[in-house]
């Protein structure tokens, strides 16, 4: 076979790739407006078997330069390496054409349409004191779950923020949503980029138990002339005059693990949607939520334990 018949066929099988290529995007994602046409499609396919051929001739000739001239085995070996590395230039300047946040958003569909109709968490409420972790306390043989009242109150061996129980809270597609959004403004993104995060979040901290004024014990009418009586320490109306306000609300962080995933092709040409994937942060914030800290469930599951 005469080197002009390898040359077209090499030419073919890159043509046929990158026609494929450029088929998956626009089957998947329909990300380049400009190449909705068959015919506009395989003419790109043909500009990029072009552009392939250009670079593998220009990266031949920096390495043949650079070793004083190239024979034999190390010739075939940089004119393999050449090829490869301009097949790889030519594929990410094709990825390169998809809009920034398309495949992102395209990856986490249901977070960004359900958003439009859901609204954020507010805060945490009385789902501290659900059945979900009731039976998860079952289950981990804890033999009650106390509600912690006025932090200030609290005398136990443990730091409130060891046993503090992680409320229960009803996570919607909006808090994901805000959550993607602020991966991208954290970390950034480029085009064929997507991120991806454990849902729903699972890891909590308690920062701040909170703090609870609490007014003095004033006898009533009653009771004023001998406040120490037992009629006294029994009187409804005595001890109703003992009020609590909270002055500051415990503050739980969420955190998920974020990954950054990149689509690519294999050697077939086939599309794979996180051919590339690196875990970028174990702990990223997703929100704060705060708490009335007497909702506040303790426990004592064992230091570093979650359950």
């Amino acid at each position: 076979m005469s080197e002009e018949w390898v040359h077209l066929a090499n030419q073919w099988t890159h043509f046929q790739r990158f026609s494929h290529m450029i088929e998956q995007l626009q089957g998947s994602f329909g990300v380049l407006p400009e190449l909705e046409s068959a015919e506009s499609r395989r003419a790109h396919a043909a500009e990029l078997v072009k552009r392939r051929d250009a670079l593998a001739g220009k990266l031949w000739n920096v390495m043949a330069t650079r070793e004083g001239g190239l024979s034999g085995t190390a010739a075939v070996r940089a004119a393999s390496a050449a090829d490869d590395e301009a097949t790889q230039q030519v594929v990410g300047e094709l990825v390169s054409l998809i809009p920034t946040r398309v495949i992102h958003e395209r990856k986490n569909v249901w977070a960004y349409l359900d958003a439009e109709v859901q609204q954020p968490v507010i805060d945490a409420g009385p789902l501290a004191d659900s059945e979900v972790w009731r039976a998860r306390a079952d289950a981990a043989n804890v033999d009650a779950l106390d509600r912690l009242g006025n932090p200030e109150d609290y005398d136990g061996a443990e730091p409130i923020e060891d046993i503090a129980v992680p409320p229960d809270v009803a996570w919607t597609e909006a808090d994901r949503k805000a959550a993607l959004d602020n991966a991208v403004d954290t970390y950034g993104l480029e085009p064929g980029e997507w991120y991806s995060m454990d849902w729903p979040p699972t890891e909590a901290s308690l920062w701040s138990a909170g703090s609870v004024s609490r007014t003095e014990w004033e006898p009533c009418s009653a009771h004023e002339d001998d406040p120490d009586s037992d009629e006294a320490e029994t009187c409804v109306t005595c001890e109703d005059s003992v009020r609590e306000t909270v002055v500051a609300e415990a503050l739980w962080v969420f955190t998920v693990a974020l990954t950054k995933n990149r689509i690519g092709f294999d050697n077939s040409g086939t599309l794979v949607d996180d051919l590339s994937s690196e875990e970028i942060d174990s702990s990223f914030e997703v929100r704060e939520i705060e708490q009335d800290p007497r909702e506040i469930l303790i426990g004592s599951p064992g230091r570093g334990n979650r359950w």
